[in-house]
């Protein structure tokens, strides 16, 4: 991906530097301390805060996300005094440190009642002055009342993970299913509201295999014309085995979809013949999208657990439990974990997803 771990180098010199650091550093207090130091000295990067909701209604089996179904309903209550709590501990940051983006990520954020999210945004330090703000929902527990909360507090992005509007495949996977008529009537309110939303829809949830594409392509058609979303996103399964036929397929099935739909645009792929290859590498995800295609934001890849070059990123609402990673400059910190690492880049990817927009005339 985007990152390398130094901890397994045999680098001498960067050996020592991380056995000074375990010498210096010996209790989780002090690396917290370390960490908030090296974040608000590092000026050379965009600040963001991601806000972690564990929670989901059902845990869909494909899912590896940090989630679960909550036994009962003071988990929730519980979890947004802890992300209170650690607020208090990032004081130092808080203080120091203007953020470009939030993005509140999950599990689902929207199980959260409206009551219970004003809160969450209410105990964030100028929450309201961070330019970018940005959430996941589902169709399944958002409402009208958490998008004029949205709307309220000047959201810029919602993403929907939608995932299937096939019956079968969302029982196969244990996940909630949206039929067209509620999507269409979820996507009517989100056009309402001018905020920029993209849809998530997920390749191969039945078969496995380019036997899916038929149902696949019809459903997409479907999104584009009666759902007009700013965006969406198509990834192939996780769990599965990604292979370049798969991959050229799925190519060729945009490509035609495109070709009926000229207001859309995939904005991170040229889509040519000769990129299944280290598009199956890399495991890569395609987003179309209508309107502002120059816009981004750090999670586009959907692992809050992956540092994102250019991003110092500050996490909240992590637990042992679930981890979150958040970063500053070389320096990885797990603060469920307590424990610091040292990273680098590999701008392999980086500098592919740049050649791409220079070739399509979008900005880097």
């Amino acid at each position: 991906m985007l990152l390398k771990d130094l901890n397994s180098s045999n680098s001498i010199i960067k050996s020592r530097t991380l056995n000074c650091l375990d010498a210096i550093l010996v209790s989780p207090a002090m690396k917290q301390k370390y960490f908030i130091s090296k974040f608000i000295g590092d000026k050379s990067s965009r600040n963001v805060l991601y806000v972690h909701t564990p929670f989901c209604p059902s845990k869909c089996l494909y899912c590896d996300c940090s989630s679960y179904v909550p036994a009962e309903a003071a988990e929730i209550s519980l979890h947004l005094m802890e992300i209170q709590n650690q607020i208090i501990g990032y004081q130092g940051i808080f203080d120091e440190v203007s953020f470009q983006q939030v993005y509140f990520g999950g599990g689902t954020p929207s199980i959260l009642n409206v009551e219970q999210l004003e809160s969450l945004f209410s105990y964030i330090p100028k929450f309201i002055s961070i330019p970018l703000k940005c959430i996941e929902v589902s169709p399944t527990t958002v409402t009208d009342e958490h998008l004029e909360l949205l709307q309220k507090y000047r959201f810029s992005f919602i993403s929907m993970g939608v995932q299937s509007i096939n019956r079968s495949e969302c029982a196969k996977w244990n996940r909630p299913y949206v039929s067209r008529s509620e999507l269409q009537n979820i996507a009517g309110h989100l056009i309402k509201s001018e905020i920029y939303f993209n849809i998530d829809l997920i390749c191969f949830l039945d078969k496995g295999d380019i036997r899916d594409l038929y149902e696949f392509e019809k459903n997409l058609r479907f999104i584009l014309a009666e759902c007009n979303p700013s965006s969406v996103t198509i990834h192939q399964l996780y769990q599965s085995h990604f292979t370049m036929e798969r991959t050229y397929s799925l190519i060729q099935v945009l490509r035609d979809v495109l070709n009926c739909h000229s207001d859309y645009t995939c904005v991170n792929s040229l889509l040519e013949d000769g990129d299944q290859y280290f598009d199956t590498l890399h495991q890569a995800e395609y987003r179309l999208a209508t309107r502002d295609l120059e816009f981004t934001h750090y999670m586009w890849n959907k692992f809050a657990s992956m540092p994102i070059k250019g991003y110092n990123i500050l996490s909240l609402g992590y637990s042992n439990r679930f981890q979150t990673v958040s970063n500053a400059g070389n320096l990885l910190y797990h603060p469920g974990k307590d424990a610091i690492k040292l990273f680098k880049y590999d701008d392999f990817i980086d500098n592919e997803y740049c050649r791409i927009r220079k070739q399509k005339s979008l900005p880097i």
